[in-house]
């Protein structure tokens, strides 16, 4: 099996609980600083696509001109039927490029949230074990890109589907708790106050949900690195 590309969209929103399920299950990976100019590789050779998260918008390929190639890239992946994964704005970067349209939301959603799955979510090898809380931190979404597998959502918003080889998952399973509060605190004004939370009320949440968050992380990475090799 060849390298996991693992893309970056910002500085602040790194792979973290990816790495160590990466590391556990032996596999090598690369990491593409698109957020710094680096080239996005050539797909052959690729195992498969790591989409990160980021503060910017799918469609402001205007102020971040790096998406609209990372968008491109994705698509052709899927054409390909190279594995990818897209987390928050991967999520969002796969349903722009699949055929779906993104745009703000009416207000943040952020903190501990509550998924329904359909069937078809939880019949899903890779989803269907997660438990239904995640930890969710975006101010955008999407309309599901038309022939995709809706699999979750929240009571406000998409949160996973599937299109060919590509999962999107609107939540950040890879987000350790430590950089979930540094999160609240510098959005502290910009996006918890639209949600209608504190500081300290969504820090209370996500510290009370930590272990289960971690444990929901590292099986569904497992399952989905598991999935790469079938």
């Amino acid at each position: 099996m060849g390298d996991i590309v693992v893309i970056w969209n910002d500085e602040t929103s790194p792979p973290g609980r990816l790495v160590s399920a990466m590391e556990k299950a032996g596999v090598s990976w690369r990491d593409v600083r698109a957020d710094q100019g680096e080239d996005l590789p050539d797909l052959d050779g690729t195992a498969a696509v790591v989409l990160l998260g980021g503060y910017m918008a799918a469609y402001e390929e205007d102020q971040y001109p790096w998406l609209a190639a990372e968008k491109a890239f994705a698509r052709r992946a899927v054409e390909r039927d190279v594995p990818v994964l897209g987390i928050c704005l991967g999520a969002q970067l796969l349903a722009d490029a699949l055929g779906g349209q993104v745009f703000k939301a009416d207000k943040p959603e952020v903190g501990v949230v509550q998924l329904s799955f359909t069937p078809e979510g939880r019949a899903d090898p890779v989803v269907g074990p997660l438990p239904s809380k995640v930890f969710a931190f975006h101010q955008d979404t999407f309309d599901v890109p038309p022939g995709a597998q809706l699999l979750a959502r929240s009571d406000r918003f998409p949160h996973i589907f599937r299109f060919g080889s590509a999962l999107a998952l609107q939540f950040h399973p890879e987000t350790p708790t430590d950089l979930a509060l540094s999160w609240g605190e510098e959005a502290a004004t910009s996006i918890l106050e639209p949600a209608g939370l504190t500081v300290d009320e969504y820090a209370a949440m996500v510290r009370a949900s930590d272990r289960d968050l971690e444990v929901a992380a590292e099986g569904l990475f497992s399952r989905w690195l598991s999935s790469l090799s079938r």
